[in-house]
C-alpha cells in the first residue's frame, strides 16, 4: 500500500514537472478573478518599522489617575513572507515583567489594517481594525477587563521613518466618550 502511493506521488510530481511553463502559470480551473496572492502592496509601507525602537510611555489606570511614565523596547519584523509585521514589546510594569507580541496586516479585501495584540498580564488575545486616513492610523475593537468590556481605539500618528507616537483611549459608554489610558513616543536605534 505505501509503495502503490509513493509511486502514486512520484508519478505526479513528474507529470506536473514535464507541463510547459506557460500551463503552469495558467491559474487552476476556477481561480479567474482571483486577488493577487502574497503580500500585499500596502505592506512595504511598513519597512521603515523594521528595527528596535525605544518606548517612553505614560499609561494609568483609570481616566480619573496621574499617568505613570515607564520604557520599553519593541523589535518589529516582518513575517509570514512580509505579509505581517510582527512587534514584541518588553518592560517591567508594576514591578513585573511585562511583555507582549503584537501582528499588523493589511486585508486588501476590506481595504483595512488589521493588528492582534496579546500580552502576560492580560492573557487573552485582541484585535483592532481601521484605516490609515490624514497620515493617522485608526484602530477600534474591543478588550476585556475586571468583567468589563471596553471600546478600544488605538491612534498612530506622527509617523516618519525613525519616530512615531502611539495613543490607547477607552470607553465605557459604547463609543460616546474616550479617556487616554496609555500614550508613547517611539524612537528607532541607529543601525
Amino acid at each position: 500500500m505505501k509503495r502503490q502511493l509513493c509511486l502514486r506521488t512520484a508519478l505526479l510530481v513528474l507529470m506536473l514537472a514535464a507541463l510547459p511553463a506557460s500551463a503552469q502559470d495558467q491559474p487552476a480551473e476556477g481561480m479567474e478573478g482571483m486577488p493577487p496572492m502574497g503580500p500585499p502592496a500596502e505592506m512595504q509601507a511598513l519597512a521603515s518599522m523594521v528595527g528596535t525602537w525605544d518606548a517612553a510611555s505614560e499609561m494609568r489606570m483609570d481616566p480619573d489617575s496621574a499617568f505613570m511614565p515607564f520604557t520599553g523596547v519593541t523589535q518589529f519584523s516582518y513575517v509570514a513572507g512580509g505579509a505581517c509585521m510582527q512587534m514584541t514589546f518588553t518592560t517591567e510594569m508594576m514591578g513585573m515583567p511585562f511583555n507582549g507580541v503584537g501582528m499588523t496586516a493589511y486585508n486588501r479585501e476590506t481595504g483595512e489594517w488589521t493588528e492582534t495584540w496579546v500580552d502576560n498580564m492580560g492573557g487573552y488575545m485582541s484585535v483592532y481594525r481601521g484605516k490609515m486616513t490624514d497620515g493617522k492610523k485608526v484602530l477600534t475593537g474591543q478588550d476585556y477587563m475586571m468583567g468589563q468590556v471596553w471600546e478600544t481605539r488605538i491612534t498612530t500618528s506622527n509617523i516618519t521613518p525613525t519616530s512615531f507616537n502611539w495613543q490607547m483611549e477607552h470607553s465605557k459608554d459604547g463609543g460616546k466618550t474616550w479617556a487616554v489610558y496609555m500614550k508613547s513616543v517611539y524612537t528607532k536605534r541607529a543601525g
